[in-house]
């Protein structure tokens, strides 16, 4: 099985800039999509933080969201599994309301699968994969027993490392120490 990975694509970036709105579109019709169709891949993992706004979105963004990325998945039969993110939550404490839940969780969409709740394992093609949303106050405890508990061999989730670059040129200064991880034979974020 080949699976394609997202994360912090951040739909309505720059205060909905006309112009990031652009690049995006251009990169999933000239880009992705292509490459995604050209290699039989038909399997994303999103890794968070698919709006940018913990507090709104833009009826333009959410038009482009759905006409550009979602509503693309569901007409080619991907498999589209989303985490929250930090930036797709709109309390800090609680990944209760989210934009997930709110754009898309009664939707009609049998590719989708969200989760924002705890972290969940899934047996892919006999690899285990075990995503975890982004973890708060409210499911930190639970989290951690997963990671504990789990036999996946795969973490994917939405973290802060300590050591890690964030952005070109900035290192992440807080959030977990990589030994939290050590359990598993890979961790992406």
């Amino acid at each position: 099985m080949k699976i394609a990975i997202l994360n912090d694509t951040h739909w309505g970036a720059r205060n909905d800039n006309s112009a990031i709105a652009e690049h995006q579109r251009k990169f999933y019709d000239e880009v992705f999509f292509p490459y995604l169709r050209e290699n039989d891949i038909k399997t994303i993992f999103h890794l968070g933080d698919l709006t940018d706004r913990r507090k709104y979105i833009n009826f333009v963004t959410a038009k482009n969201l759905e006409e550009q990325f979602m509503r693309v998945c569901s007409d080619e039969g991907i498999e589209l599994y989303i985490i929250a993110g930090n930036h797709d939550t709109y309390f800090k404490n609680t990944n209760s309301v989210n934009s997930l839940r709110q754009l898309y969780g009664n939707s009609n969409y049998e590719n989708l699968h969200l989760y924002w709740e705890e972290p969940v394992e899934l047996d892919m093609d006999g690899c285990k994969i075990m995503l975890s949303p982004w973890i708060c106050a409210e499911n930190h405890e639970a989290s951690m027993k997963a990671f504990k508990d789990t036999s996946a061999q795969i973490l994917m989730g939405h973290f802060e490392i300590v050591g890690y670059e964030m952005d070109k040129g900035h290192l992440c200064d807080h959030g977990f120490d990589r030994k939290d991880f050590s359990k598993f034979d890979a961790v992406y974020s």
